[in-house]
């Protein structure tokens, strides 16, 4: 409260983020569910979203499995390989 001088924080207006944005979701995300990341790319004009299966916020916590994301993330950011994407667990 003491930061925005009231309980919530001030909706974002998404229209004015004009980059390419990567949205990363996991199916078994207990923090972020696929509906949510869904309507946050939609709110997003140039963005993409990326779908790993069988992960979530805990396996960057404990890093579990990096092989199959981090490297993964890295390669395509560096490659500017922006697209909609599904990453199978392996």
């Amino acid at each position: 409260m003491k930061e925005y001088g009231q309980k919530r924080p001030p909706i974002y207006d998404f229209s004015k983020i004009n980059i390419p944005v990567l949205v990363y979701c996991a199916e078994g995300d207990q923090l972020s569910s696929l509906e949510d990341n869904l309507l946050l790319k939609s709110h997003l004009k140039n963005s993409y979203l990326w779908r790993f299966e069988k992960f979530g916020h805990f396996f960057i916590f404990i890093g579990l499995k990096p092989e199959i994301y981090i490297n993964k993330i890295l390669d395509d950011i560096n490659n500017n390989a922006y697209k909609d994407e599904y990453i199978p667990y392996e």
